[in-house]
């Protein structure tokens, strides 16, 4: 029953966050309802996916989500190194509702998704933000996630898990990393 609450903050967060950065035509033609099912079918059976949601406590209202899980890159090295690292752990995505924004959600969010995946048994993380998005940059580093010097183009389309519009856009994203050890 939180997909079309879910859909909705999905939706929303992408027409103000990627605004100028993806086109308009796109962002304008995005439906919370074509991503309805999709939420579906990621709540129903999200493998080894998980995913924390924020609620207004004065409306029971979806306000900003999470999703964690291990990293769906290949293999992982240190650079200069042949010698494969643990499988990180990965932010696949956090969304909070843009009238949320300012209100320490995503950081909280951030925060309580980081220490899932430290119980999880995951010593570092990744997460991929587009290229140029300058606040969400500045987010994830006040953070402590650092880019890595990886880079990679995606093609947002119909296929595309976020997007439920046919597009050819490519996009290209930077890889950030982060250590989960504690102190």
């Amino acid at each position: 029953e939180d997909s079309e609450q879910l859909a909705g903050v999905h939706t929303r967060s992408w027409q103000v966050a990627y605004r100028g950065q993806l086109p308009d035509v796109l962002l304008d033609g995005l439906d919370p309802r074509d991503r309805v099912a999709g939420w579906r079918l990621r709540l129903d059976h999200s493998g080894p996916a998980t995913t924390l949601v924020a609620v207004d406590g004065r409306s029971d209202r979806i306000v900003g989500f999470i999703v964690v899980g291990p990293s769906r890159d290949g293999e992982h090295r240190r650079d200069g190194d042949d010698e494969p690292v643990p499988r990180p752990g990965e932010v696949y995505a956090i969304y909070v509702d843009p009238p949320w924004w300012g209100h320490r959600i995503g950081a909280d969010l951030l925060t309580t998704g980081m220490e899932r995946l430290r119980r999880g048994g995951f010593r570092h993380a990744t997460l991929w933000v587009l290229e140029g998005n300058d606040r969400t940059h500045r987010f994830y580093e006040r953070h402590g996630w650092r880019p890595d010097g990886h880079r990679r183009t995606e093609q947002i389309s119909d296929a595309h898990p976020d997007v439920g519009a046919a597009t050819g856009i490519e996009v290209v994203e930077l890889r950030y990393v982060v250590s989960l050890a504690t102190t």
